[in-house]
Order: C-alpha cells, then sequence, then structure tokens
C-alpha cells in the first residue's frame, strides 16, 4: 500500500462527493450508499468489494491515507 495523506476533503472531492457525507461515513452518522462505494473505490484505484471486506468507519478513516498500487 502506498500512503496518500488525503484529507477528509480530498477523500470527497476525488469521487464527487460532499465533505460532510464523508465526515458522518467516519463517525458511523451514514450508511455508504453503493454509489457511493463505487465512486469512491474508483477514486482510490481499488475494487468496490475490497471496500466492502473492510467496510465501516474504522476503513473510511484509513482509506484518506493508503491506497492499494
Amino acid at each position: 500500500m502506498r500512503s496518500m495523506n488525503w484529507s477528509q476533503q480530498d477523500l470527497a472531492e476525488a469521487p464527487g462527493l460532499d465533505r460532510t457525507y464523508v465526515s458522518a461515513l467516519e463517525n458511523g452518522h451514514q450508511n455508504m450508499t453503493i454509489g457511493a462505494l463505487v465512486r469512491i473505490a474508483m477514486a482510490l484505484r481499488v475494487p468496490a468489494d475490497e471496500l466492502l471486506r473492510h467496510y465501516g468507519s474504522e476503513y473510511i478513516k484509513a482509506a484518506r491515507h493508503a491506497i492499494v498500487a
């Protein structure tokens, strides 16, 4: 894995999501939609099923900082 050191804003902007939505995901206040899952996976260049395997607020937090090369 290669560190990208993305901020929450970066993680939101790359797939075209709102930062408050990403914040709510991180804090467990929002469920991720399939559309958001696909968009985040594409932005991180990882398969969507990889995100599903690790779905949860801890993975979303970690996703800001890492990407599969």
